[in-house]
């Protein structure tokens, strides 16, 4: 795990949620420094109660992503 990493994933449907899913699992960073843009509500809401950043907005994503960075 990389703590100075902070990583924003655009698009958690079936390939980026498999991205996340290994990112988590091998740790590439901590869950805490993860941020994901998903405009499927539904899937944004099961990122959420995994623990994650998770938001319907691009921009949004990114904003969070900028007040998390070392």
């Amino acid at each position: 795990m990389n703590p100075d990493w902070t990583l924003l994933v655009i698009g958690a449907g079936n390939m980026g949620g498999a991205l996340i899913d290994a990112i988590l699992r091998v740790g590439v960073v901590a869950p805490a420094r993860l941020a994901i843009a998903e405009p499927d509500e539904a899937r944004c809401k099961v990122w959420q109660a995994r623990g994650l950043a998770a938001f319907p907005l691009a921009l949004t994503a990114l904003g969070w992503l900028t007040r998390h960075e070392p």
